[in-house]
């Protein structure tokens, strides 16, 4: 029997065991393959809507995604890699495993970054996890017992790009519940995002503007071109010495790959990538591939491929379908990912959605709400419970395109 081994249960590690099965399955090999997933928990996390006030629909059992094909899940943390032997060592509450593979994809995502400022770790909350996007949550809801203090009603954002952007239009109108729900006026809750560069530095003019129109029109107030020296239970300092009260910080400045990167004896790139070639295989290494947050890879002849499930889900597919070619020695598939799209949440404004690497403005305001709400409850989530479909979606190339997946009313729309 060949094994395979997934590290990471998220977006890249779910599509490359049912790539990896797919596959399998049109070599007649399925009965030759044992596919593992190896994840901390038994759940795929839509990471990218731990940031909505309803954490409930955000987490989908791997019972309902993983059992129908036929892939076994382990839960644990992965301790060491060992290449020569060919084993991933795995601990749990109460064992530890050594397991073997023939081949090998490492799919564990990326992770919050968190420099070394005082305070950071002890009193701000993050959404990078549904456990801390859950413990952000507890915190609104017991705010009542702090109606007293200064800042209560007072959320700082630290981090003006695409998740920072999302959270602090998105605390406007869950700032104004509590307030209401504490029996306050919701005129009293006030939003601040901060930003050492610019807001939504890596979206151009056109989208920019669009952007900062809907934080105006929110009031949420942009605090750029500064840093956060300190932040404590009340509040931050910034580096120019300004002291700000809030009761509640967010931070959201940026991630980088797993830790478990670090285990590969390969030169990464500052965010901490592997090098891969376009098959998804990590260069340097032998039976061991990459995709997701972990992979540096080109989506196209000029453009790498973004830390996000836009990318992350069709690496999968590749991945699973490529490693499981090459275990049978047949043919592979290159990797490729020409078309880019942004969809962001924009709160009550509405959202926007932007067209190509260039980010052209293709939508914006309620319709585009309606894409991105689109997006986030059908586009990204897999077939549940059924097998032929959850295959027919892991084929490489299936859908990738958010214009192939929207209504004909939204392809019609002008902004």
């Amino acid at each position: 029997m060949k094994k395979i081994i997934i590290i990471g249960g998220g977006f890249a590690g779910f599509w490359s065991a049912a790539g990896a099965v797919r596959r399998a399955i049109e070599l007649e090999k399925e009965n030759e393959v044992e596919v593992t997933v190896v994840s901390r928990d038994s759940f795929l996390n839509m990471r990218p809507r731990n940031y909505e006030s309803d954490l409930s629909q955000v987490r989908i059992p791997f019972e309902r995604i993983l059992k129908p094909i036929g892939v076994k899940n382990i839960e644990g943390n992965v301790d060491g890699i060992d290449f020569d032997n060919k084993t991933v060592t795995v601990s749990s509450s109460s064992d530890t495993l050594t397991l073997p593979y023939d081949k090998l994809v490492l799919a564990a995502g990326s992770i919050l970054q968190r420099p070394n400022i005082p305070g950071l770790n002890e009193h701000a909350f993050s959404v990078d996890t549904y456990q801390e996007a859950s413990k952000l949550h507890q915190h609104l809801d017991n705010l009542v017992s702090k109606r007293s203090l200064a800042g209560c009603y007072t959320t700082i954002v630290v981090g003006a790009g695409f998740t920072g952007i999302e959270v602090a239009t998105e605390m406007v109108s869950r700032l104004k519940r509590v307030a209401e729900k504490n029996g306050d006026d919701p005129s009293v809750v006030r939003i601040l995002l901060v930003d050492h560069s610019d807001i939504a530095a890596d979206f151009s003019e056109e989208p920019r503007a669009v952007i900062k129109e809907a934080l105006s029109d929110l009031g949420i107030e942009s605090i750029t071109k500064v840093s956060v020296q300190s932040i404590s239970e009340d509040g931050v300092v910034l580096s120019n010495g300004e002291k700000l009260a809030a009761l509640t910080t967010i931070w959201t400045a940026g991630v980088k790959a797993s830790p478990l990167t670090s285990h590969f004896p390969v030169e990464r790139d500052h965010f901490g990538r592997l090098p891969v070639d376009q098959f998804l295989r990590v260069i340097g290494t032998e039976d061991v591939y990459a995709a997701g947050d972990c992979a540096n890879v080109l989506a196209d002849e000029t453009h790498v491929a973004l830390m996000s499930c836009q990318h992350a889900s069709p690496q999968g597919k590749f991945a699973g379908y490529n490693l499981t070619s090459n275990l049978f020695e047949k043919d592979s598939l290159p990797y490729g990912q020409p078309y880019y799209c942004t969809c962001l949440d924009l709160g009550e404004w509405g959202g926007l959605v932007t067209d190509g690497w260039d980010k052209k403005v293709m939508m914006k305001g309620m319709d585009a709400k309606g894409v991105k709400i689109e997006v986030n409850t059908k586009f990204i989530v897999p077939p549940l419970d059924d097998k032929e479909e959850i295959l027919i979606e892991s084929q490489p190339n299936y859908i990738n395109k958010l214009e192939d997946f929207l209504p004909y009313r939204y392809r019609e729309a002008t902004v």
